[in-house]
């Protein structure tokens, strides 16, 4: 077998760093460039280490990693910006970055749009709102979580609705209800009585199959009345709404939620599934998060539901946030202190609970009608969350206009978006040198515990390999000087 034992190619005009790269997933160089810089291939690998292409791109890309992350502690990257100073006034999102025009860079300058990594702390008045919840303000949203959360668009056909002898006439205008436990859906009132067809009228109609139920709802009865009934099932269920991620449309981390609400009567979502949340909300006020939908003028709702079904909840639109467009992110700000309580009926009533003492067993965000939306960035806040990597803060206290100023920690990283030359031929070459290492290692092990055979001799001699890995260490420090490394001017 032939394998390519030919040193790096030194005539290459420059052109495999002229231009800057995109960074794929923050990763400063690729597999090829480390193969480039050495003069290996995957092939030469495989054969030395006895391994798979798969098991040597992995090797490779752990090399990469882990030459990465040195560059970044020695440049100090990601950077970050202690105290820095914004105003709202009546604006209810502000960009993080510098806020006064320096031309002459006498205060210095940097961009942090879409490279911001982590937002530390928010003052607000001087006071350091708490901590949001959960704490990266975007945990709930991320394509990852869609098998927490759950859904209420299916429903469940019913072939008939048969109502006991002992319904009396003294019913009609009643509520009927499906129920489960103490978990129950209004269906509508009783109407009419049919003494042709020995039937009751629900809502006007003669069959509840339009109607989104859970499926395990099977019991039926007269709210406030005496009657009660019984249902003959057919066991078919019709998934109307259904939850994916999206790493297309998104405001914040690496993707979104989106939701598609097919019955007329529209669906919901919740978190977790499992509706074991169990958490009480205080000390947080208030809950944000970025929103979108086809539908402006659909109907929304979220609500923080205990574990008897009855719920908290604040309404919302996507048309009265400065007249929304379709399918255009906007923040969605929510008082806790404001919602309105409803009973396991969806009714107005006494709240039989106190949202700040007792836990909330999950959060669930309803559509009165088809529609598509989106949602990202939640959190439970202090009156701002925080939107990364674009780099914005929120207001979220729709109590007040937004006024006042805040000062933001938070930190930034300069090389999120695309990889300067300088960068790539530094993290290909500190790479190769790990691979080079990998390589003396390897054939250390072949003299120590095998014969010279025909394999071995194809392998580059040790000090070829110390010669080439010594150049590259000392050329990936030379790149890295250009950006400022080891100087007082550069940003590590």
């Amino acid at each position: 077998m032939s394998v390519n034992n030919s040193l790096p190619n030194e005539t290459q005009g420059n052109k495999q760093y002229d231009d800057y790269r995109v960074s794929p997933n923050n990763i400063y160089s690729a597999e090829p460039d480390v193969y480039d810089v050495t003069g290996f291939t995957s092939k030469f690998c495989q054969t030395l280490g006895t391994l798979t292409d798969v098991q040597v791109t992995s090797l490779v890309n752990g090399f990469i990693g882990k030459a990465d992350e040195r560059i970044r502690r020695w440049l100090g990257v990601p950077i970050t910006v202690r105290k820095e100073g914004h105003e709202f006034f009546n604006n209810s999102v502000i960009q993080l970055g510098p806020e006064r025009e320096d031309p002459f860079e006498m205060f210095g300058s940097y961009d942090v749009s879409d490279k911001t990594v982590e937002i530390y702390a928010i003052y607000y008045n001087e006071y350091r709102t708490k901590i949001p919840y959960p704490k990266d303000w975007d945990q709930f949203t991320e394509p990852a979580t869609v098998g927490l959360w759950g859904n209420t668009g299916s429903r469940t056909t019913f072939s008939s609705l048969i109502l006991y002898t002992n319904c009396v006439l003294a019913d009609i205008g009643k509520n009927v209800v499906i129920s489960e436990g103490t978990s129950q859906v209004v269906i509508g009132p009783l109407i009419s009585y049919d003494d042709s067809t020995k039937t009751w009228i629900v809502g006007g109609i003669t069959n509840i199959t339009t109607i989104p139920i859970p499926p395990s709802y099977i019991n039926l009865v007269i709210q406030g009345g005496i009657g009660k009934a019984s249902l003959s099932i057919v066991p078919t269920i019709d998934t109307t709404t259904t939850i994916t991620g999206d790493t297309t449309n998104f405001k914040c981390g690496k993707g979104s939620l989106k939701v598609v609400v097919s019955d007329t009567y529209g669906g919901s979502i919740y978190f977790p599934k499992n509706k074991n949340f169990n958490r009480r909300i205080y000390p947080w006020f208030y809950c944000g998060f970025y929103f979108m939908t086809d539908t402006p003028t659909a109907n929304f709702q979220f609500r923080m539901v205990r574990s008897t079904g009855s719920y908290y909840y604040g309404n919302f639109t996507a048309s009265s946030v400065g007249g929304a467009l379709a399918n255009t992110w906007i923040p969605i700000m929510l008082s806790i202190r404001r919602f309105q309580f409803a009973n396991v009926y969806g009714e107005g009533a006494q709240p039989d609970f106190n949202w700040i003492l007792t836990p909330t067993q999950y959060i669930e965000i309803t559509a009165d009608r088809p529609c598509t939306f989106w949602v990202d960035n939640f959190s439970f806040n202090d009156g701002f969350f925080a939107t990364y990597p674009e780099g914005t803060i929120s207001w979220c206290m729709p109590e007040w206009y937004p006024s006042g100023r805040i000062t933001v920690t938070y930190s930034f990283d300069p090389y999120l978006l695309s990889i300067p030359p300088a960068l790539l031929e530094a993290s290909s070459k500190l790479a190769g040198v790990l691979l080079i290492d990998w390589a003396i290692g390897k054939r250390q092990m072949a003299i120590a515990f095998e014969q010279l055979s025909d394999t071995l001799a194809e392998s580059p001699d040790k000090v070829t390999l110390e010669n080439t890995r010594r150049r590259l260490e000392t050329e990936a420090y030379s790149a890295l000087e250009t950006l400022g490394y080891k100087s007082y001017e550069g940003i590590g």
